[in-house]
């Protein structure tokens, strides 16, 4: 630590010099000498620890990290935010704070960009119009997906010496929501579904299955087991693997969607026109739901009516637990205050509310 005293209009001013091998040099100029030693004395203790981030983070941006995440795919770090449905997740970040170098990240300047993230600010609504706020799930999504770039950068490539998300809470998140079609809605949604074949199955299996959008959407041939009558959901959200027997509502979709894909080739079930992808259906339902006049209703709220049936038909809830997928009984415990009745027909009984449809 070098400290000059330099003459000014007010007498004197003392610049700090600290230049620590490997760090860029650092200068700062205070009025009094003390303040000046405080300062250097602080830094340099900072620097030789570490605390400011390795000498090779230095210049590093979080722009730089991104990228260099999304080309390595560190296994074992984050392979959710590499799903196409998730990409979003970290251009938002590298939009909105990629020029950010990694070693003057700090918990403040996260928290201040979640609180963007919650009003649903970005690049695309400068001006502040039109913002749809994000729900604190969403929001805590986003912060996992750059604590995983962020820990890769730790743990992996030893540019920062700590995880600055690590010292911020999660916003508290609702679960509980539990959303189900009244009879008179479930036949207004099916009806305005009739002229979307590809999504009138889809909802089907929805509410046959309780599977989640993306289990369905994603199946393809080989998870269809004709002659075993099983059918197989593979990688789901909580990285298990569960099968379903295949009743007839379920044997008959998919015999009609295979006597219709014989000369298409697409391994999936729902391809979408480029028949090489999955199916995306989350606009084209949102039409459908505003088409029947049904309010705040979402597609995951297909999965609650399942479960809704399931446990009004008195089905135990070890064994929706395992229809459903859920990983916890705790998760299917929501369903609880809805089982008021002595019927055991498991997944039939979903065959018989649809058996009109």
């Amino acid at each position: 630590m070098h400290i000059e005293k330099r003459p000014s209009k007010k007498g004197y001013r003392y610049r700090v010099r600290v230049a620590i091998q490997g760090y860029p040099l650092k200068t700062k100029t205070f009025a009094k000498k003390s303040e000046a030693v405080d300062w250097g004395r602080s830094l340099e203790a900072d620097l030789s620890r570490g605390k400011l981030g390795t000498p090779q983070s230095f210049g590093i941006t979080l722009s730089k990290a991104i990228s260099r995440f999304k080309e390595e795919r560190p296994p074992g770090y984050g392979e959710w935010l590499l799903d196409r449905r998730n990409l979003r997740i970290l251009k938002w970040w590298d939009e909105e704070m990629g020029k950010f170098n990694l070693n003057e990240l700090r918990p403040k300047d996260i928290v201040n960009a979640r609180d963007r993230i919650r009003r649903g600010e970005g690049r695309k609504n400068l001006n502040n119009k039109d913002l749809k706020p994000r729900s604190n799930s969403t929001v805590n999504t986003y912060i996992a997906g750059i604590s995983t770039v962020l820990q890769v950068s730790l743990e992996l490539w030893g540019w920062i010496e700590e995880n600055p998300c690590r010292k911020i809470r999660r916003l508290p998140v609702d679960n509980q929501r539990v959303r189900y079609l009244e009879p008179d809605e479930r036949e207004r949604l099916l009806e305005a579904c009739r002229s979307d074949k590809d999504l009138m199955d889809v909802v089907c299996l929805a509410l046959l299955t309780g599977a989640r959008q993306s289990e369905i959407c994603c199946l393809r041939w080989e998870h269809v087991g004709f002659d075993e009558r099983l059918l197989f959901f593979m990688d789901t959200k909580n990285k298990t693997n569960r099968a379903l027997p295949l009743n007839k509502p379920l044997l008959e979709i998919f015999e009609k969607r295979r006597l219709n894909s014989v000369f298409k080739g697409s391994s999936f079930v729902f391809p979408d026109s480029s028949l090489e992808k999955p199916i995306t259906v989350k606009y084209r339902f949102r039409n459908k739901v505003k088409e029947a006049g049904i309010k705040d209703f979402r597609f995951h709220d297909l999965r609650h009516c399942a479960g809704s049936a399931l446990t009004r038909a008195n089905v135990p809830e070890m064994k929706i637990q395992s229809i459903l997928g859920h990983k916890t009984v705790q998760m299917t415990k929501r369903y609880s205050h809805l089982r008021p009745s002595d019927v055991e027909r498991e997944l039939d009984f979903l065959a018989e509310a649809l058996r009109d449809k």
